[in-house]
């Protein structure tokens, strides 16, 4: 059996008011769900790993199936909570590391996983 191949998105979100976690996560799945359906939302597998609330920052894991989905996923998102907003996607990589190593270890200070 094949391992599952992940990949992890810095995602910077620009927004009218301050968001939380639990906000961000759940606009992100029903914005994937509504755009590609529960095959498409179970084929991606969203998951926020690690948000920043001061740096408006979330670390998103995906299936490597769903990178693309997930990118225009993000590009479509408008508004979170009834206020406006916009997700732009930093930088992509295979591992947390490779994300730690190019924007620095603070990007990401609640994230269990990260200092694997």
């Amino acid at each position: 059996m094949d391992r599952r191949g992940w990949r992890y998105l810095l995602v910077k979100i620009v927004a009218s008011k301050v968001l939380t976690k639990k906000a961000f996560s759940a606009s992100l799945l029903a914005s994937v769900k509504h755009l590609f359906g529960h095959i498409g939302l179970a084929e991606v597998s969203p998951q926020v790993v690690s948000y920043d609330q001061e740096r408006s920052t979330a670390l998103v894991k995906c299936s490597r199936e769903g990178v693309q989905k997930l990118r225009a996923t993000l590009a479509l998102i408008t508004e979170i909570e009834n206020s406006q907003a916009a997700a732009f996607v930093l930088r992509a990589s295979g591992t947390i590391r490779g994300l730690r190593q190019s924007h620095g270890s603070s990007v990401f200070p609640n994230s269990d996983r990260a200092e694997a």
